[in-house]
């Protein structure tokens, strides 16, 4: 799995065997609206040491989104769809508190609309250094 961290190989992450398995398990019927919701993605990252593709539906951006996050460990695997202004999180021991960090942060990233990212926050100070 470690192949896929920082590469654009996204589609291949999701292919692998174990990792297309579990989310056929996961979300069943509902693997299509993750896909969709997964249209436009970056590289895959690196989240507290799970590989994550994250996602959005074309020109969905802050309204259709996803997730899917591998843990190496197994893998594990967790997925995430954002629709409607709800999120239904897909896990296989159904708790919020198990989620990997990378679902639980993305989730945060998509409750602010991704403002973070966008606009420095107020309680933020950027050094230069001299």
């Amino acid at each position: 799995m470690a192949k896929y961290a920082n590469s654009y190989d996204t589609d291949a992450l999701l292919r692998e065997p174990a990792v297309h398995s579990q989310l056929q398990k996961l979300l069943g019927p509902q693997i299509a609206m993750l896909r969709h919701n997964l249209f436009v993605k970056g590289a895959v990252d690196v989240i507290g040491g799970a590989l994550q593709v994250e996602g959005n539906a074309p020109h969905g951006g802050t309204e259709e989104e996803a997730v899917v996050c591998v843990s190496p460990m197994g893998p594990i695997v967790q997925a995430a769809i954002y629709s409607k202004g709800k999120f239904t999180v897909y896990a296989a021991d159904g708790t919020y508190e198990n989620l990997m960090r990378c679902i639980k942060d993305w989730i945060t990233q998509v409750n602010s609309q991704h403002i973070d990212r966008l606009r420095q926050p107020e309680n933020v100070l950027v050094v230069k250094p001299r």
